[in-house]
């Protein structure tokens, strides 16, 4: 079972921009997320058993990673839970450059690479677009073994702000438990019949103010479907 994904900082804000607030839905009983990954898609659905909210995220893996890898038995498919709070604090560890970061982080510094001449490259030189487009970094996403326990390991590092010579490299594992392909039914969403009036919203227009003006019309909505891609 092998599953290995590249990102680049803006998927990885993007990835951290869906994991944040889903997190805030996770209760206290520690009723993690069930996370489902295959060839095409990634796949989160989780409950809270106390405020009774169920969410379900589908992201295409095309465009979440750079590139991915994935293998298993099970028609190459993994399902696993995963501890949303802890992934994201994982997550904020890299786009924040460190800030946040978990007791599981491994940190140290390293000399920055030389140019292809062999020289070190001056102020002038990383403040062109170009170079700083060569040197964005590539974050790695995959499942290892860590201490023999299963985990989702994220790889990162992070430039210094003040165009020093060192870079901070991110390593954080978060335990996973591997779960069977076909307890994914029991985490798909409810089959609901299509409602009679339906709302289509631009992408960048905020659904909260929406549903705020809707709670006159009644307590309980149908059904919201979004794609993020």
């Amino acid at each position: 079972m092998r599953f290995k994904a590249k990102l680049n900082n803006s998927q990885l804000s993007l990835l951290h921009a869906v994991i944040a607030p889903i997190s805030k839905l996770q209760d206290a009983h520690r009723n993690y997320a069930v996370l489902y990954l295959d060839e095409e898609f990634v796949r989160i659905s989780l409950k809270n058993s106390e405020t009774r909210i169920t969410c379900f995220l589908e992201l295409s893996q095309k465009e979440l990673f750079l590139e991915h890898r994935i293998e298993s038995a099970a028609d190459n498919v993994i399902v696993c839970q995963v501890d949303l709070v802890s992934f994201k604090l994982a997550l904020q560890s890299v786009v924040g450059g460190g800030s946040g970061s978990m007791n599981s982080s491994r940190q140290k510094s390293q000399q920055r690479a030389n140019n292809n001449n062999g020289t070190q490259t001056n102020n002038n030189n990383r403040n062109n677009p170009v170079f700083q487009s060569l040197q964005q970094e590539v974050i790695v996403l995959k499942l290892a073994k860590r201490n023999g326990l299963p985990c989702l390991c994220l790889e990162g590092r992070h430039s210094q702000s003040d165009f020093s010579n060192m870079d901070v490299e991110i390593h954080q594992a978060i335990p996973v438990t591997i779960l069977r392909r076909a307890e994914m039914q029991n985490h798909l969403p409810p089959q609901i019949n299509m409602p009679q009036v339906q709302l289509e919203l631009p992408m960048n227009r905020p659904i909260r103010p929406l549903l705020d003006k809707l709670k006159v019309m009644g307590q309980h909505g149908t059904r919201h479907r979004s794609r993020l891609f």
